[in-house]
């Protein structure tokens, strides 16, 4: 292979990483119009019903991001959010898996 065609393929390769950056940068339309109602939702509904319904939509909100973030995670959520999944395990560090779940449990203690 010539260092011109070598150079050319290097270069074709980092602009191919360069548009799946920003592909998984972009989110479908359809979550920030869910996440746009649900702050609209919680914002208005005490004053259309009570204040007494201001703790089951916090309840409500915070479901609803527990979901995201677990769609986030896993190959069928992440497709229908449009974003990619795959986490490269040679990016954790192991000191942080080891640590992450002792950190976990006790912030759910606290």
């Amino acid at each position: 292979m010539t260092p011109s065609a070598e150079a050319a393929r290097a270069l074709r390769d980092i602009e191919r990483r360069r548009d799946q950056a920003r592909a998984s940068e972009r989110e479908s339309r359809w979550v920030s119009v869910v996440f746009g109602v649900a702050i609209f939702v919680q914002m208005a509904a005490p004053d259309f019903v009570s204040d007494d319904v201001r703790s089951w939509i916090s309840m409500a909100i915070a479901a609803l991001s527990l979901v995201y973030v677990v769609m986030l995670r896993n190959p069928g959520g992440g497709a229908l959010l449009g974003r990619p999944t795959r986490v490269r395990r040679d990016e954790i560090s192991p000191r942080f898996i080891r640590l992450a779940p002792l950190v976990m449990v006790a912030v759910a203690v606290i």
